[in-house]
C-alpha cells in the first residue's frame, strides 16, 4: 500500500503489528504524501491488545496526515475492552469492508 498507493488504493489494517519493525515509521519519513491522494486506510485495535499497539497505530496516523491525507480518508477505531482475536476481528469485518468500499 505504501510502495504502490497507485495499485493499492485501500487498507484494511485490523490489529496492526507495527511494533514488529519500527522500519515503518521512518519509512514513512521518506515517502512523498502526493501519492496518497486517492486512499483510504481502515485502521482497529483493542486498547487490551498490548501497550504498544494502539500508540504505534496513532503514530502511524499522525504521519499519514502529515502526508497530506485528510481525515476523511482513515477510519480509525480503538475499542477498549477487546483482544487480540479473530473473533473480534470478524465483527468488524462488515462495516469495515463496507466503508472501504464507499466512493
Amino acid at each position: 500500500m505504501l510502495n504502490r498507493p497507485e495499485t493499492f488504493g485501500k487498507a484494511l489494517v485490523f490489529s496492526p503489528s507495527f511494533w514488529f519493525s519500527y522500519k515503518i515509521v521512518n519509512f514513512m519519513d521518506e515517502i512523498p504524501g502526493a501519492k496518497f491522494n486517492h486512499t483510504k486506510f481502515y485502521f482497529q485495535a483493542g486498547k487490551k491488545e498490548s501497550g504498544t499497539m494502539v500508540p504505534l497505530m496513532c503514530e502511524i496516523k499522525q504521519k499519514l496526515l502529515s502526508k497530506g491525507l485528510k481525515l476523511i480518508q482513515i477510519n480509525f477505531k480503538t475499542i477498549p475492552v477487546e483482544l487480540h482475536n479473530e473473533a473480534f476481528w470478524a465483527s468488524l469485518f462488515p462495516q469495515a469492508a463496507l466503508w472501504l468500499l464507499e466512493e
